[in-house]
């Protein structure tokens, strides 16, 4: 039996979590400024991206692994610059958006050391 990670463990999951959780906060607190059709954009990109990771993570196949990985990380990259073009139309305090902005930089530098974890993991193998 082949041994899978359990994602709800990994700092990479928790941390996309928490990016969504303040991505709903962020809606909730500027929900006049932002459209229906915005908000729901939002919401389905900052869902999809610890979903694109559980999925991941929970492959026991290395390329399928990676294939799922860097679509949350390109996820992750849709959402920021949908977040910044948002902020720079609209009235949206600075501060929160910093705060998403935290959690971006927090999340690529847990990606790009998972990816270097795996890496060095295969050529183990």
């Amino acid at each position: 039996m082949v041994y899978v990670e359990d994602f709800r463990k990994l700092s990479l999951y928790q941390k996309s979590l928490d990016l969504c959780y303040a991505v709903y906060r962020f809606i909730e607190n500027n929900a006049v400024e932002l459209k229906s059709e915005e908000e729901l954009k939002i919401r389905k990109m900052a869902v999809r991206i610890p979903a694109a990771i559980a999925a991941g993570i929970g492959q026991t196949n290395m390329k399928i692994r990676f294939k799922s990985l860097n679509k949350a990380k390109g996820l992750l990259m849709e959402l920021e610059v949908l977040m910044s073009k948002l902020v720079q139309v609209t009235e949206i305090k600075q501060a929160e958006y910093r705060e998403l902005q935290n959690y971006y930089g927090q999340l690529i530098r847990l990606m790009n050391g998972y990816f270097s974890w795996m890496s060095k993991k295969n050529q183990n193998i």
